[in-house]
């Protein structure tokens, strides 16, 4: 009979290798609304330095700043925007002498939506996206995933409500205590159609 768990299948020296990757998150939200669009780094080990080059559409997006940005880069991380050769970036950068390890979220990027953009990492321009070790030499086979903010229209509705005394009504993140047509614009928040 064969040993299916033999050392001839599974060779002590095989290894899977996980190859870090940064991604930027795919989010749906209403036109006009702001949305956070996190940005990660996963299995990334030996990290001293990161530059992110983010190509997105100005007419379609408006960048208001970045936050939520990871303690173990916070000190020293830069985010801004700008018009660079032509193209609208947001363009992150950090390093430090002491390599960190990393394993999710890097930080949330904030844009008024007003209109569907991709965010695409500058992957032709040599230098723009890469993660490198304390010595500032790239990390080999880093992997770079793009994203993108799906704008939906919003949805308005006109509501005649008849609230009893000392009771509310909610609807789409709005409340109201008395009666009355109240109109509500359900895009603040796009979760509250999901």
């Amino acid at each position: 009979s064969s040993d299916v768990c033999s050392s001839d299948l599974f060779p002590s020296h095989d290894r899977m290798t996980v190859n870090p990757l940064v991604e930027i998150g795919s989010v749906t939200t209403c036109q006009g609304d702001t949305v956070s669009v996190p940005v990660s780094v996963f299995n990334a080990n030996g990290v001293g330095a990161i530059s992110m080059v983010i190509d997105y559409n100005a007419n379609n997006l408006t960048f208001i700043d970045a936050d939520q940005v990871n303690p173990m880069v916070s000190a020293a991380m830069i985010v801004n925007a700008g018009t660079f050769n032509g193209q609208t970036q947001v363009r992150a950068g950090w390093f430090d002498i002491n390599a960190i390890n990393l394993n999710g979220l890097l930080f949330n990027l904030r844009f008024i939506a007003n209109a569907t953009s991709n965010l695409s990492f500058d992957l032709v321009t040599p230098n723009h996206c890469e993660l490198a070790d304390a010595n500032a030499d790239p990390i080999p086979s880093v992997l770079f995933q793009s994203g993108a903010v799906q704008v939906v229209p919003s949805s308005t509705a006109t509501l005649n409500e008849i609230i009893p005394t000392g009771s509310t009504f909610s609807v789409c993140g709005n409340s109201f205590s008395t009666s009355g047509t109240y109109t509500v614009v359900c895009g603040s928040s796009y979760r509250d159609w999901e």
